[in-house]
């Protein structure tokens, strides 16, 4: 199960900057920050454990610079448990964290 949000804004942000807000906002254990070799794009990845699920729910986001847009995608997947694989919504929950982030910097849904 995975749960995908999609972001944009007009403003140039500085991705670097973007970046460490986003690690500074989230109370979830940093796994590894990927730039691009153009500096144009950053891959963050993120786990944090869930109780409800007994189990972790990874979150990956992808920040980018286009002509005159800077996007963001956030994957909140994994933590599934069961004979079905329910999440209970665990990994909504942690891509909704990292979504407030970005609206609060003037983000919106595309």
């Amino acid at each position: 199960m995975a749960d995908v949000i999609k972001l944009r804004t007009d403003t140039l942000f500085n991705i670097k900057m973007l970046a460490e807000e986003l690690k500074a906002g989230l109370m979830s254990n940093f796994i590894c920050e990927e730039p691009s070799c153009c500096g144009n794009a950053v891959l963050l990845c993120f786990e944090q454990y869930y109780v409800r699920v007994s189990n972790f729910v990874s979150l990956s986001v992808m920040i980018s610079h286009e002509p005159d847009t800077t996007r963001a995608v956030i994957v909140g997947s994994g933590g599934g448990t069961g004979v079905l694989n329910l999440s209970w919504g665990a990994n909504k929950s942690i891509a909704e964290k990292a979504e407030k982030v970005f609206l609060d910097r003037g983000f919106v849904r595309e």
